[in-house]
């Protein structure tokens, strides 16, 4: 089945050779929620809802809108019983309870390494001696994963310090 993904670009005016570097393409967890997200696409009637953009990638986004999806910033704006994706960036538990309580089916499609992240980042306070380590978050401030990072585990951030 081909996804929005393997769809090969226009031609661009002026553009003569583009280099590819190798290996090139999707990580997997990327991979997984952009087939999932086709999946949804053709098993449920239109529109299906996403949670934030599904990926960091605005050709693909603009072919799941094209094909139905409708991104959101707030599971709020998800109609009761509507499918709804939340992206492979991660997403934040009250997030992923708020998308559980509006009824519909979820499909949670946080990258496996996102996961770990998360795993990681809640672990850190238990295993720390007094003298040793605080998590620190460094990532753009309004991004995804910084929202689904926990933040009860986190001791310092720099993300007032940072340029939008």
């Amino acid at each position: 089945m081909k996804t929005p993904a393997d769809t090969p670009l226009s031609p661009v005016a002026g553009v003569e050779t583009v280099l590819l570097a190798a290996p090139r393409g999707f990580c997997a967890g990327v991979e997984m929620a952009i087939k999932a997200l086709a999946w949804m696409v053709r098993a449920f009637e239109p529109p299906v809802y996403c949670y934030h953009e599904i990926v960091h990638n605005q050709l693909v986004v603009k072919r799941f809108e094209e094909s139905g999806v409708i991104f959101v910033d707030d599971i709020a704006d998800v109609p009761a019983g509507r499918p709804i994706m939340l992206s492979a960036h991660g997403s934040a538990p009250e997030v992923v309870a708020a998308a559980r309580a509006q009824g519909g089916y979820v499909v949670d499609a946080v990258c496996p390494l996102v996961t770990k992240v998360h795993h990681e980042v809640k672990r850190a306070p238990r295993r720390a001696t007094r003298s040793s380590t605080s998590v620190t978050k460094v990532t753009k401030r309004r991004s995804a994963r910084w929202r689904s990072l926990p933040t009860t585990s986190i001791a310092s951030n720099l993300a007032g310090r940072l340029p939008r």
